[in-house]
């Protein structure tokens, strides 16, 4: 499904996506960050040859070879040829500042001749390497390919090098309005705005493709695209990646399209806004941005917004997980910071440690979304607000378990599954395995620590929770009375715990779609995770859980 819409509203995407109110009172602006005046335009002083084998149509491709005619192919004075066909014959070393198909940004905004400008052709790489080195830190749009227009392709290339610009920057292409398909990007990239290893905006699609470089910017960047609203398909990024604000993912910074069978391995880092070890931002302000079969392994280490997986989530996500740790000052969780009402998380895990001074969740921080079967095993450690599964909790959780030790030192609630339960529509069939939870004396719970409608009471609906037997809160074995829908969850013992009958017959869980016994761990685990690779062809439209 593509997404066509200007780099203004990409950015306005990306800025609003990390402005999640609920979670913080930090004011976000929506302009740039910061003023980058207008560059000079770029004069064309290559040295051209042109190519000796090929037409340049769709049957007989311009076959390249040389520098000279890779420049031949991107002479301004000659825009036709961006319409035309080529095929990449060897390994080459591009002209220093070669890019084919620059555009400034003002042009890229003009509706009126986007659709007519760019790369409109194809380009084969033959499965070679272009290595290129582009210095050019004043200049917008700026990668091997500036933009690739609407109907260009892109195919079996790889670029090695480096890469400085100032926004809209990829080691592949500044923008991608076309199609990129079984293309990588070994580059280290470095700019100011909206920057990727391999493509700093993408409109449309990437599929096959892989970015390794390391990539740093001052606002908005990702391993793969910095800024997504088409398709990522069987995609991934390895390198770390380094952003002073705005949204920062290990594969992609800000995304508002779909995002399949996709991984990222590289941590990353942001001084401030929203930062994830797959995606910084994941907002549905122009649809429904649905990540599916996708995982990250990175450590994450930002200010607010800090997960995992994603940092701000405002789409579905569905069978992913993380495995990385996730460090920040507020609203920070195992697999996403924070997830806003018109999300969703399910058939979903993290495995990493969870660190914060602020609201701490073993698999989310700050929850306004449906959470169903999904599970968190890392370690929470927090100040404020610190759950197990989630450190404030306002939506609903259904069929749930973490098994983390739960720690704060601060004055507020703790608990196994929710440090704070506040208006929480329902929890339900939810488990507390957590061996030790250790905090404030009256806010402390098994299941919950405090719920805001009735202080520490039962939230709207709870129901058929359980905790574990073994739980020691501040040292101490649990006492007290407790039921299925309170504070506390019902008891149930380690020998109940470790047999699929509990969990399939008293929390009623579906074995046969959804979870699988996992005999080593003695506990249940999610059918279905990134491995199983979805056709390209794939319906992303008729998508729902039930049919994934």
């Amino acid at each position: 499904m593509i997404r066509r819409y200007t780099l203004l509203k990409l950015l306005l995407a990306l800025l609003l996506a990390v402005s999640f109110t609920s979670c913080t009172q930090t004011n976000v602006s929506l302009e740039p960050p910061q003023e980058m005046p207008l560059p000079p335009p770029l004069i064309f002083v290559f040295q051209t040859t042109p190519p000796t084998r090929g037409s340049g149509v769709a049957g007989d491709p311009w076959q390249l070879s040389t520098p000279e005619q890779l420049a031949w192919m991107a002479d301004p004075d000659y825009s036709e040829r961006l319409t035309g066909h080529f095929l990449l014959l060897n390994d080459i070393t591009a002209p220093d500042n070669l890019i084919i198909a620059h555009h400034t940004l003002e042009e890229l905004e003009d509706a009126s001749t986007r659709n007519t400008s760019g790369f409109r052709g194809s380009f084969d790489g033959g499965n070679h390497t272009i290595a290129i080195n582009i210095y050019l830190p004043n200049q917008h749009v700026v990668g091997l390919f500036g933009h690739i227009g609407a109907s260009g392709h892109i195919t079996n290339l790889a670029v090695s090098g480096r890469v400085n610009g100032a926004s809209v920057v990829g080691g592949l292409a500044g923008f991608n309005d076309g199609e990129v398909v079984n293309c990588s990007a070994n580059v280290e990239v470095v700019g100011q705005s909206q920057v990727g290893g391999l493509i700093g905006g993408s409109a449309n699609s990437v599929q096959n493709s892989y970015a390794n470089g390391n990539v740093s910017s001052v606002a908005v960047a990702g391993g793969l695209v910095g800024v997504n609203s088409g398709d990522i398909i069987s995609s991934h990024a390895n390198g770390d990646i380094k952003s002073g604000s705005g949204s920062t993912g290990g594969l992609i910074g800000a995304n508002s399209g779909n995002v399949i069978s996709s991984h990222a391995s590289g941590n990353v880092k942001s001084s401030s806004g929203s930062a994830g070890g797959l995606i910084g931002a994941n907002s549905s302000i122009f649809g429904e941005p649905r990540i599916i079969h996708s995982y990250a392994t990175g450590d994450v280490s930002g200010y607010i917004m800090v997960g995992g997986l994603v940092g701000s989530n405002h789409g579905t996500i569905h069978n992913s997980y993380a495995t990385g740790n996730a460090t920040g000052y507020n609203a920070v969780g195992g697999l996403v910071g924070t997830s806003g009402s018109v999300g969703t998380v399910s058939r979903s895990y993290a495995s990493g440690n969870v660190d914060s001074q602020g609201a701490v969740g073993g698999l989310i921080g700050w929850n306004e979304s449906t959470i169903q079967d999904s599970y968190a095993t890392g370690n929470v450690s927090g100040l404020r607000w610190v759950g197990g599964l989630i450190a404030e909790n306002r939506g609903i959780v259904q069929n749930t378990y973490a098994t983390g030790n739960v720690s704060s030192e601060g004055e507020h609630g703790v608990g196994g599954l929710f440090g704070r339960n506040a208006y929480g529509d329902e929890v339900s069939s939810s488990v507390a395995i957590n061996t030790i939870i250790n905090g404030p004396y009256e806010a402390i719970g098994r299941i919950w620590g405090f719920c805001y409608v009735f202080r520490w009471d039962s939230p709207r609906e709870s129901n058929n929770n359980h905790a574990s037997s073994d739980m020691h809160i501040n040292g101490q074995p649990f006492t007290g009375a407790s039921t299925h829908d309170d504070q506390h969850g019902q008891t149930v013992t380690l020998e109940e715990l470790a047999t699929e009958t509990f969990w399939r017959e008293t929390m009623g869980w579906d074995f046969d779609e959804i979870w699988i016994w996992d005999s080593e761990r003695s506990l249940p685990t999610l059918r279905g995770l990134p491995g199983a690779e979805i056709p390209l062809a794939y319906d992303y439209d008729a998508y729902s859980d039930e049919e994934a």
